[in-house]
C-alpha cells in the first residue's frame, strides 16, 4: 500500500472534478499562443501620412478558411468601400484587403472577426489615422 499527499486545493478539485489553477501551471513562452491579431499595416493607434492602398493583417495562428471578415468605418461611422478578404498563399496568417475607393485624411476603425483553427470566433478593433501630407512648392 502506498499513502498518496494531495494540497487541500487538489483534494477538493478531485473530489468535484473541477479544475484549479495552480502557481505552476505552464506560463512558460513555449505555450502555444490563442488565436488573435499579431499586427497590421496600417498599425493598429498609428497615423498614416499617405493614403493606404489596403489594410494588412497578421494573426498568430492560420484562421479556418473562409472566416476572416473585416470592416473599416470612418470618424461618422461611415462605411469605407473594400475589396475581398486575400489571404496571402505563401502565409496563411497574413490578409489583405484593398482600398476601393480613395482613402481620406481622418481617422478609422478596424473591426475584424475570424475563427481561429479551434473553432472560436474571435473579434476585435482598433483605430488608425491618415494625415495626408500637401506636396512641398
Amino acid at each position: 500500500m502506498f499513502a498518496l499527499k494531495l494540497s487541500a486545493t487538489a483534494l477538493v478539485a478531485v473530489l468535484t472534478g473541477f479544475a484549479v489553477a495552480s502557481p505552476a501551471a505552464d506560463l512558460s513562452p513555449e505555450a502555444p499562443p490563442h488565436f488573435d491579431l499579431a499586427r497590421s499595416a496600417p498599425v493598429a493607434d498609428s497615423m498614416v501620412h499617405a493614403a493606404p492602398a489596403e489594410l494588412r493583417l497578421w494573426f498568430t495562428e492560420e484562421p479556418q478558411d473562409g472566416t476572416t471578415a473585416v470592416r473599416v468605418m470612418n470618424a461618422a461611422e461611415e462605411m469605407i468601400p473594400t475589396g475581398d478578404v486575400t489571404v496571402d498563399p505563401e502565409n496563411g496568417t497574413s490578409f489583405s484587403i484593398p482600398f476601393t475607393a480613395p482613402v481620406k485624411a481622418g481617422r478609422y476603425t478596424v473591426t475584424w472577426r475570424a475563427m481561429g483553427p479551434d473553432g472560436h470566433v474571435v473579434t476585435g478593433d482598433f483605430g488608425f489615422g491618415v494625415m495626408i501630407m500637401a506636396p512641398a512648392s
